[in-house]
């Protein structure tokens, strides 16, 4: 939870910087600027494709994708995972 709020209050500073018209030194991967950038004709978001995730971010990762796309069981079976926790 906590490091959802950290990433909730970066991308509300990146924001505002932007709106600002402030320049901040921050080098984010390809991908985060290619995904910024592209919208399509009717102003949706256009997903990056697994080779564009593989060429520009993280290889591994674009690989582990295909692996679980490519997966025949059943998913929520096999990678489901439920997590409890008991406070008074």
């Amino acid at each position: 939870l906590e490091s959802n709020l950290q990433y909730e209050l970066f991308g509300i500073v990146i924001g505002l910087a932007i709106y600002s018209g402030v320049i901040l030194d921050v080098n984010f991967p390809l991908i985060v600027y290619r995904k910024l950038l592209s919208t399509d004709k009717e102003g949706r978001i256009d997903r990056p494709s697994l080779e564009v995730i593989e060429k520009e971010f993280d290889p591994d990762f674009a690989q582990g994708l295909r692996k679980f796309l490519d997966f025949q069981g059943d998913v929520e079976a096999t990678f489901g995972l439920t997590m409890s926790t008991d406070y008074e």
